[in-house]
């Protein structure tokens, strides 16, 4: 994603409102976002201290974002559904959202929350807790993570992987974990798309 609507979006700001800050219309915004015209030296250095950025990082030179004040915290979207093989920008089902740490996002890490949905994971998850996931395919054994089996099927559990295959744990002992073979993760498309980071639990 362009950095500019990158910037936008995580500070939740519309292109009009963008827009007035470099004192220009919507439609300019959204050409500086699609690469359709280029940034003049002046909207640069606007963008910069608007946003809390480096030049290098807006213009995609470096994932360094040298974040400041204007940037402590992102605002971070709560899904519905785990997304799967499309932006987070893309899905349209967010509930609410979710503040976490700027820093968190240096080089490009991109995050987005879940509502736990059952007692599965309990009682380290709780029905209606929000968990935080740094969007990733990579994992270690034995973390908690969110997977999407045959492109729609979601699970929230933790996985372990072993030669022959993984096995997807629930926490609670109530349920039975599930073995899927290497042969049964390729079939399925079986896939971790995020790795639990922090619960947010409302009291």
């Amino acid at each position: 994603m362009n950095r500019i609507q990158a910037l936008r979006k995580a500070m939740r700001i519309n292109q009009e409102d963008l827009a007035k800050v470099l004192n220009v219309n919507r439609s300019a915004i959204s050409k500086y976002e699609s690469g359709t015209i280029p940034l003049t030296d002046d909207s640069i250095k606007t963008l910069c201290d608007y946003f809390g950025v480096t030049s290098d990082y807006l213009l995609g030179r470096t994932n360094d974002s040298a974040l400041h004040a204007n940037l402590k915290s992102l605002k971070i979207p709560i899904l519905d559904r785990i997304p799967t093989g499309i932006p987070l920008e893309a899905i349209d089902d967010v509930i609410d959202y979710e503040e976490i740490p700027a820093e968190w996002t240096v080089g490009d890490k991109e995050y987005f929350a879940l509502k736990v949905r059952g007692d599965s994971m309990a009682p380290k998850y709780l029905n209606g807790d929000t968990v935080v996931f740094l969007k990733s395919p990579d994992y270690e054994s034995g973390e908690d993570c969110a997977v999407v089996i045959n492109g729609e099927d979601a699970s929230f559990k933790k996985v372990r992987k072993n030669a022959d295959g993984i096995i997807l744990h629930p926490l609670n002992a109530a349920y039975e974990p599930k073995f899927y073979s290497n042969k049964d993760i390729e079939d399925l498309s079986i896939i971790v798309v995020g790795i639990a980071k922090e619960i947010r639990r409302k009291t």
